[in-house]
């Protein structure tokens, strides 16, 4: 182990000194990346920690420097364009396919081959959709994204039984597949408190500003890389689909109302919305004029449902609600009443909420998504009663993208351009 170490660690140096004269976009991109040696994993896989782990058994087996370099830099490209963690919740091998067809043919384009290997491209994936019965022109598939092409292979026959086992360097987003040794082979540049999806959009950043004074990259990469550190959706417009939806999905029987085919009977009343609940994650993470930016959008709709708002904070402890009418009351909320600062933990908020809430309230839950106990039973057990009695819980996350059930995830953009 110590003597690939020692070989890769040079490699790295030689590919990197490379790599700032050809592609200072793609040379930010792995100088900022933690490589570890770790035989715990099958080939490489860049991990949802942040790092760029390889197998050294694999490393071995790799031929040449010019394939070396595709895999580092393919891994690089995965963890820049923050593939590991767009990929939660999808599935694996269809978004690990559509990830590395967009990842190659930025590779392809800045002159990088793979010569006697078999890697996913647009065209593998253009053939593979027009024998589902889909066929999409090649040139759209090389300039979409990730996410558009995993949708047009999740939506067509057997969209999740793409077969990657003859493709390099295989399924390479999420983490270790068993235990290993663990050798850091190059430390990167990411604080041990940062969160690593955070920490690697502000690295794309980085390359994208050398690439642009180098002007060295091709367009295609450079787009692609602005579109990433963009929205890619407008949450807005996402939310108020959401709370239209939740909106009137309850009724209960009325003898104010007959029923229509049996005058015998009761007729039914729809209930529209009672209570919108926001419930504000304040463990330190979202500063108040986001906060302010949210609540705003989130009371204008309100507004035109007729409902009241109520705001409740919490950290890992819970805090007094406050009820606005009004959106000077948010912007007061916002800052003067608003309070925490601690851990995150969700249990505490749910089970008050759920004794407090109504059978058609709208929930929503406004956090960054890095929750302690996000995943524990009894919290999803709270979660899951919560969510069966309310008309819709939508969870606003400004990062992680946690799986939760009968919810409806918006991921929004951190609003670090907020005026």
């Amino acid at each position: 182990m110590t003597d690939v170490c020692e070989a890769l660690a040079r490699e790295i140096t030689e590919i990197r000194t490379l790599l700032f004269m050809r592609s200072p976009f793609l040379a930010v991109l792995l100088r900022r990346a933690r490589i570890v040696l770790d035989g715990g994993v099958d080939t490489v896989c860049s991990s949802t920690a942040g790092e760029l782990l390889i197998n050294p058994f694999f490393w071995r087996s790799l031929n040449g420097t010019e394939i070396k370099q595709f895999v580092l830099l393919h891994e690089a490209l995965h963890l820049g364009f923050r593939h590991p963690w767009t990929a939660r919740g999808r599935d694996p091998q269809a978004y690990n396919a559509a990830a590395d067809a967009v990842v190659n043919e930025m590779l392809i384009k800045h002159g990088y081959k793979a010569d006697n290997f078999r890697i996913i491209t647009a065209a593998e994936i253009c053939g593979l959709l027009e024998a589902r019965g889909a066929p999409v022109r090649l040139e759209e598939l090389k300039r979409a994204s990730a996410e558009e092409i995993y949708r047009l292979l999740a939506n067509t026959e057997d969209g999740a039984k793409t077969n990657l086992a003859q493709h390099l360097p295989g399924v390479d987003l999420g983490g270790r597949q068993g235990p290993g040794h663990i050798v850091v082979v190059q430390e990167g540049t990411m604080p041990p408190e940062r969160q690593p999806e955070l920490y690697w959009r502000e690295v794309l950043g980085e390359a994208l500003v050398a690439a642009r004074e180098a002007g060295t990259s091709p367009g295609e990469t450079l787009r692609a890389a602005e579109a990433s550190l963009k929205a890619r959706v407008d949450w807005r417009r996402l939310l108020k689909a959401a709370f239209q939806e939740g909106s009137g999905r309850f009724v209960v029987s009325s003898w104010h109302r007959r029923s229509r085919r049996f005058v015998s009977l009761p007729g039914v009343k729809r209930l529209g919305i009672q209570t919108v609940r926001v419930l504000v994650d304040c463990s330190g993470s979202i500063d108040r004029k986001t906060l302010n930016y949210f609540l705003t959008e989130i009371y204008s709709l309100a507004k035109t449902h007729f409902c009241k708002v109520s705001v409740q904070s919490w950290d890992a402890q819970v805090y007094t609600p406050v009820d606005a009418y009004t959106a000077s009351q948010i912007r007061t909320l916002t800052t003067r009443c608003l309070r925490g600062g601690g851990g995150t933990v969700l249990l505490p908020v749910l089970t008050a909420v759920r004794r407090l809430m109504n059978a058609g309230d709208v929930v929503i839950i406004l956090s960054d998504g890095y929750i302690a106990d996000i995943t524990a039973e009894a919290t999803l057990s709270v979660y899951r009663s919560v969510a069966a009695r309310a008309g819709i819980i939508i969870f606003l996350t400004t990062g992680n993208r946690p799986a939760l059930p009968r919810t409806r995830i918006i991921a929004v953009d951190y609003p670090h351009s907020v005026h």
